[in-house]
Protein backbone atom coordinates (compact mmCIF):
# COMPACT_ATOMS: atom_id res chain seq x y z
CA UNK A 1 0.00 0.00 0.00
CA UNK A 2 2.99 2.47 0.52
CA UNK A 3 3.32 2.38 -3.64
CA UNK A 4 -0.03 4.11 -3.91
CA UNK A 5 -0.99 7.64 -3.73
CA UNK A 6 -3.03 9.09 -0.61
CA UNK A 7 -6.48 8.27 -1.30
CA UNK A 8 -9.32 5.46 -0.30
CA UNK A 9 -9.10 2.20 -1.61
CA UNK A 10 -11.36 -0.86 -2.01
CA UNK A 11 -11.21 -4.64 -2.84
CA UNK A 12 -12.74 -5.18 -6.76
CA UNK A 13 -14.24 -8.61 -5.55
CA UNK A 14 -15.30 -9.77 -2.38
CA UNK A 15 -13.61 -12.38 -0.09
CA UNK A 16 -14.61 -13.85 2.45
CA UNK A 17 -13.75 -12.98 6.10
CA UNK A 18 -10.91 -14.47 6.71
CA UNK A 19 -8.91 -13.68 3.56
CA UNK A 20 -10.31 -9.82 3.94
CA UNK A 21 -8.50 -10.05 7.25
CA UNK A 22 -5.42 -11.29 5.76
CA UNK A 23 -6.17 -8.69 3.23
CA UNK A 24 -6.37 -5.89 5.72
CA UNK A 25 -3.24 -7.17 7.62
CA UNK A 26 -1.26 -6.95 4.75
CA UNK A 27 -2.51 -3.46 3.48
CA UNK A 28 -1.45 -2.40 7.02
CA UNK A 29 2.10 -3.88 6.73
CA UNK A 30 2.96 -2.68 3.69
CA UNK A 31 2.51 0.71 5.60
CA UNK A 32 5.04 0.18 7.99
CA UNK A 33 7.90 2.95 7.45
CA UNK A 34 11.01 2.90 9.89
CA UNK A 35 11.98 7.05 9.94
CA UNK A 36 13.13 7.09 13.62
CA UNK A 37 16.53 8.24 12.30
CA UNK A 38 15.50 11.08 9.72
CA UNK A 39 16.48 14.00 10.75
CA UNK A 40 13.63 15.39 9.23
CA UNK A 41 10.19 13.07 9.28
CA UNK A 42 8.89 13.25 5.85
CA UNK A 43 4.94 13.75 5.88
CA UNK A 44 3.29 10.34 4.96
CA UNK A 45 -0.65 9.43 4.42
CA UNK A 46 -1.03 6.08 4.27
CA UNK A 47 -3.50 5.21 1.75
CA UNK A 48 -7.24 4.15 3.34
CA UNK A 49 -9.06 0.60 2.75
CA UNK A 50 -12.26 0.47 3.08
CA UNK A 51 -13.55 -3.16 5.05
CA UNK A 52 -16.37 -4.28 5.34
CA UNK A 53 -18.75 -3.77 8.50
CA UNK A 54 -18.32 -7.17 10.21
CA UNK A 55 -14.17 -6.99 9.99
CA UNK A 56 -12.71 -7.24 12.94
CA UNK A 57 -10.78 -4.50 13.11
CA UNK A 58 -9.87 -4.24 16.17
CA UNK A 59 -8.07 -7.84 15.72
CA UNK A 60 -6.65 -6.14 12.40
CA UNK A 61 -5.09 -3.28 14.21
CA UNK A 62 -3.17 -4.80 17.44
CA UNK A 63 -1.88 -7.20 15.12
CA UNK A 64 -0.53 -4.81 12.75
CA UNK A 65 0.61 -2.54 15.98
CA UNK A 66 2.54 -5.93 17.43
CA UNK A 67 4.32 -6.31 14.12
CA UNK A 68 4.98 -2.35 13.85
CA UNK A 69 6.26 -2.40 17.09
CA UNK A 70 8.32 -5.65 16.25
CA UNK A 71 9.70 -4.33 13.35
CA UNK A 72 10.91 -0.99 15.32
CA UNK A 73 13.19 -2.74 17.98
CA UNK A 74 14.50 -5.04 15.31
CA UNK A 75 15.54 -1.57 13.23
CA UNK A 76 16.72 0.11 15.88
CA UNK A 77 20.48 0.01 16.51
CA UNK A 78 21.86 -1.93 19.42
CA UNK A 79 23.44 0.65 20.57
CA UNK A 80 20.00 2.51 21.35
CA UNK A 81 18.14 -0.58 22.43
CA UNK A 82 19.64 -1.78 24.91
CA UNK A 83 18.27 -3.99 28.21
CA UNK A 84 16.31 -1.36 29.57
CA UNK A 85 15.16 0.38 26.23
CA UNK A 86 13.77 -2.81 25.44
CA UNK A 87 12.33 -3.44 28.87
CA UNK A 88 10.37 0.26 28.56
CA UNK A 89 9.15 -1.05 25.41
CA UNK A 90 7.78 -4.16 26.56
CA UNK A 91 5.95 -2.36 29.09
CA UNK A 92 3.94 0.53 26.87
Amino acid sequence: SKALPPGVYRLAHELDSGDMELAAHAWMIGSYHFDTYLPQRPDFEAPQLVLPKESRLDRIQALGEAVFLVRDLINTPAADMGPVELELAARN
